[in-house]
C-alpha cells in the first residue's frame, strides 16, 4: 500500500514512537528509507529524537529521500 502513495513523508511521533536513544533512532530512520517507500523524512532535527545526522544525510542521499529542514529546531549560538 505504502508504495501506491504519491507522497510519504516518515517521522518519529509520540506516541507511536516512544523517544529511544540515538543509535536506535538513526537505524529506524535509515531503515524506512531504506524500504523504498519513504520520500521525504520529516524534522530529523527534533531534539526528542536525536539521530546522527552525517549517517542519516548519508543514507538520504543513497536512497534519494528528501530531508525535511523544521527552523523550530535549529538554535543559532554566538
Amino acid at each position: 500500500m505504502l508504495t501506491s502513495l504519491d507522497l510519504f513523508i516518515a517521522g518519529f511521533h509520540e506516541p507511536v514512537f516512544p523517544p529511544q536513544d540515538k543509535a536506535t533512532h538513526t537505524e529506524a530512520m535509515i531503515a524506512a528509507m531504506a524500504s523504498g517507500a519513504v520520500h521525504i523524512i520529516s524534522h530529523p532535527g527534533n531534539p526528542k529524537y536525536p539521530v546522527d545526522i552525517p549517517a542519516v544525510a548519508e543514507a538520504a542521499a543513497k536512497y534519494q529521500v528528501a530531508l525535511e529542514i523544521n527552523n523550530s529546531f535549529l538554535s543559532l549560538h554566538a
